[in-house]
Formats: C-alpha cells, structure tokens, sequence
C-alpha cells in the first residue's frame, strides 16, 4: 500500500463550494470582478475573487489541406506579440457559432463555407468563467479587407501545418488556445475525429 492511500484527506469527497455573499468590485468594458465569500467543502470559509466573462470562440482556419492561417497581434498585459489563431468575444444575443463566422471576417476577410465545433474550453478557470468554444473553418474564400475595430492591428500568416505545429513544440506560440486548437488539429490531421461539418451557403 502507497503513503498516499493511508491519508484520509486525499479519499473522494464533495468538492462543491457556496457562495454566501457576492459583491461586484469593478465594471468594465466586458469583464466584470467579483469578490465572493464562499463556504469550502471542508465545512470553512473563504474569499474567491473571479472575472466574469461573455465568453469567445476561437477558430482554426484551413486555408487548404496543409495550410492555416493565424494571426500576429499585439497583447498589452504581457508587452508581447504572439501568434494566434482568429478569435473574439462573444456579443449579446449571438451564437457561438454566429460570432466565429463574424471573428473570422472581421479579422482576416475570409469566410468559409464549411464549420465543424471542436470543443468547449475554460482558459482560466481560477479566476475567471470564460468559456471558449472552439471551431475549424475550411473551404475558405476571401470576402473583403480585414474590419477590425480600431486600434485593434492584426498581421495575417500562412503557414503550413507542420510549420505551426513545430512552432508549438519550440514554444513560439505561448497562446493558450491556440495551442488546444493545435491539440485538435492532430486529431484532424491523424484522423482520429469524426467531423461534423455545417456547410454555410450564406
């Protein structure tokens, strides 16, 4: 028998926490603060403090069978420019799937006939509720200009899929969903998903 199976601390219990008072401490643009008090599964009291979010999708891009297109961009918390594969905040009343498209036309002027839903990911769940839904994109037709929103600057790359996947591995590419979209294009690439694609005849 392990060490670890004597202490009764690690067996299975509940882990649910209640929040017992709730208090908004800055509103902004689109992330809100809360600071809850909230009642841990061991029976104590503690303080969460965590954004809420409107959620976002995320989307990967084929430009063809062995070609993607990403993004370079400018990411002020972190003084960096990164690369990341198109993406945005999801609007009042909008779908995920109705945002993606909207994403991928604002930021690069494709739109693409076909979508399949990858999956669904919570980037930072410690400290906020953002949900990220994640989308592939192919059969793609360039549409317009790039209309992002001002001071948003967006470089648009082609790059193959082994080209991206091995600046994932070198750690070029530090955007955390970016790098599950690259978890899902293995997948693709391996063919070991079944995609279930809606063709968008616009």
């Amino acid at each position: 028998m392990h060490k670890y199976e004597k202490n009764s601390k690690l067996k299975n219990i509940l882990l649910e926490e209640r929040s017992i008072s709730s208090t908004k401490i800055f509103e902004g643009i689109f992330l809100n603060l809360y600071k809850d008090e909230v009642l841990t599964a061991d029976n104590q009291k503690s303080v969460r403090e965590y954004f809420k979010h409107p959620g976002a999708v995320a989307i990967l891009p084929f430009l063809s069978t062995e070609k993607l297109l990403i993004e370079k961009q400018w990411r002020f918390p972190i003084k960096q420019e990164i690369f990341e594969f198109p993406a945005g905040k999801i609007d009042r009343g909008e779908s995920p799937l109705t945002t993606a498209k909207r994403e991928l036309l604002e930021e690069t002027g494709y739109i693409a006939k076909s979508w399949c839903k990858l999956g669904e990911l919570f980037p930072v769940p410690a400290y906020s509720d953002e949900k990220i839904f994640l989308f592939c994109a192919k059969d793609l037709v360039r549409e317009c200009e790039q209309t992002t929103e001002p001071g948003e600057c967006i470089n648009l790359v082609d790059i193959t899929v082994e080209e991206f996947l091995a600046k994932v591995q070198n750690l070029e590419i530090i955007d955390a969903k970016t790098i599950a979209l690259a978890f899902w294009l293995l997948r693709i690439r391996d063919k070991t998903i079944k995609m279930k694609w809606e063709i968008d005849n616009g």
